[in-house]
């Protein structure tokens, strides 16, 4: 797996948009409420990756986890023998539209999905990893659909259910994706989404959940996502996230994940390489 994590390593630096992301970390990780807002592969290259969800389990090196949408995770980023390295490809509904599988398949609502990564998945990242380095954005979905099909054909069928039917929460998040950074309001939404900001609201309720917390978990996963793969400063970070405050925005992303910002950029601060046997 050192090929496949030098070959992330190598795109990650070079690239600035790519259908992938690299987490890491030197130190350990105790994230809290992590929200899954789409459904996500997450490949452990090396470390581990504890995980509470309908239960607390271990994701080792050498293993995979497909998280549901719609779903708060607790983890922890362990590094181990070597320091922690995953691989995130995160999916988007139409990824899963005409895939082949059985029309006798059950596909129930599953909150994650655990596996092994066999010979036939690796070389699939692999792929993945090395074409997205050279096709333009629209032919991505084409990738991530395929690695939805290997999933299926070495008897992952229920991967289908990690994404939720078209709720008011999945479609007022697909607007709120587009605009972290903006202060986006309940009646643009609601004009996106051609329904009445009453009629969002009361439908968000139904789901028990409001406007207010599926922004705030956009903007903090947001967040999240560029403390992890850039290096870029936090106050950067905060604004691109819709917080013009960095002292707020450090105070929610606490209250939210457990810890400062500070404190989790300096889990990831070392220069050495990552080494596998």
């Amino acid at each position: 797996m050192q090929q496949l994590i030098d070959l992330i390593t190598t795109n990650t630096l070079k690239i600035p948009m790519l259908p992938y992301a690299a987490y890491t970390s030197v130190q350990t990780q105790n994230l809290r409420n992590v929200p899954i807002v789409s459904p996500c592969f997450i490949a452990v290259l090396s470390g581990e990756k504890e995980l509470a969800i309908q239960d607390t389990f271990n994701c080792n090196a050498g293993e995979f986890v497909v998280l549901a949408d719609n779903n708060n995770v607790h983890m922890r980023n362990l590094p181990t023998e070597a320091d922690y390295f995953a691989l995130f490809i995160e999916f988007e509904a139409d990824d899963f539209v005409d895939l082949d599988i059985s029309p006798t398949t059950q596909m129930p609502k599953n909150k994650y999905i655990h596996g092994q990564l066999n010979q036939q998945l690796k070389t699939c990242l692999q792929q993945f990893v090395e074409w997205a380095a050279i096709v333009p954005e629209n032919l991505w979905s084409q990738r991530r659909k395929e690695l939805l099909q290997v999933l299926i054909y070495l008897g992952y069928p229920q991967v289908i259910g990690c994404l939720s039917a078209q709720s008011t929460i999945s479609r007022c998040n697909a607007v709120l994706r587009q605009h972290p950074y903006s202060i986006t309001s309940s009646a643009f939404v609601a004009e996106q989404l051609n329904i009445s900001e009453s009629s969002l609201r009361r439908k968000l309720a139904a789901e028990q959940s409001s406007f207010q917390q599926l922004k705030d978990q956009i903007r903090l996963g947001t967040a999240l996502h560029l403390l992890q793969t850039t290096q870029h400063s936090i106050t950067y970070v905060a604004e691109q996230s819709g917080y013009q405050s960095p002292s707020k925005f450090a105070s929610r992303f606490k209250q939210r994940f457990g810890l400062t910002p500070t404190q989790l950029r300096k889990t990831k601060e070392t220069n050495k390489a990552v080494k596998i046997d």
